[in-house]
């Protein structure tokens, strides 16, 4: 069972030390020292792909043994979850940014998560830039709207391993989103993220109750 506070104080799942190399098409996003045509990279290396967490040798390692993932609306119950069935392991993810040319010569940058059409350069990201990371803004967003400890800003990937053999993580977050939203239609609301406290609420309740609680609430709950 987990407490309130400091609940990112868990160590690594993989030391630094013990991180297996990353794969050369990361290794060559991670060398970039300057601007690069998108068919300049193509014509050299192949398609062009967005790097993704899920691209980590660790990544893959731990999914292996049953960790996952979190997303990033899991941040709520991520920090309620068991804290030894919690941790992190550190983004290692290139970060690029990506241009768009538009008419009249202009050209549009975004950071390489957000985007998803044709691009014309890549960029890789100073880091100044990945401590202002869209993600990591949107996980301390979310923990202030919920009147949760903010985390520090820091390069970390969340993992997520369920205590129970039968239950999985997305199954037990579908189970607290749908618990949480019916909890806010009983108070007149319309959904739950119209006020976050109330996942908050529900996450507490069930993660902090015993085993035969929480089997009881299970059986009820499970989609």
């Amino acid at each position: 069972m987990t407490a309130d506070g400091a609940w990112w104080d868990v160590p690594p799942l993989i030391a630094e030390g013990d991180l297996p190399p990353l794969p050369a098409r990361l290794v060559r996003l991670e060398g970039l020292t300057g601007p690069t045509r998108v068919s300049e990279y193509t014509e050299r290396f192949g398609a062009w792909e967005w790097p993704s967490a899920s691209d980590l040798p660790e990544i893959e390692l731990l999914r292996s043994q049953d960790w996952h993932l979190a997303e990033q609306d899991m941040v709520i119950m991520l920090s309620m979850w068991w804290a030894e069935h919690r941790g992190w392991v550190r983004d290692r993810t290139p970060s690029v940014w990506g241009s768009v040319e538009e008419p009249a010569g202009r050209t549009r940058w975004k950071p390489w998560r957000r985007r998803r059409d044709a691009l014309s350069m890549l960029v890789p990201q100073t880091d100044a830039e990945r401590e202002f990371d869209v993600d990591r803004l949107e996980l301390s967003g979310t923990c202030e709207e919920a009147g949760l400890p903010v985390p520090p800003q820091r390069q970390w990937l969340w993992l997520m391993r369920s205590p129970f053999v039968d239950v999985s993580v997305p199954q037990m977050y579908d189970a607290l989103s749908s618990h949480a939203h019916r909890r806010a239609r009983e108070r007149g609301l319309s959904d739950y993220y119209d006020d976050k406290s109330i996942f908050v609420e529900v996450c507490r309740e069930v993660i902090g109750s015993d085993r035969a609680a929480f089997e009881t609430w299970w059986a009820h709950n499970h989609l």
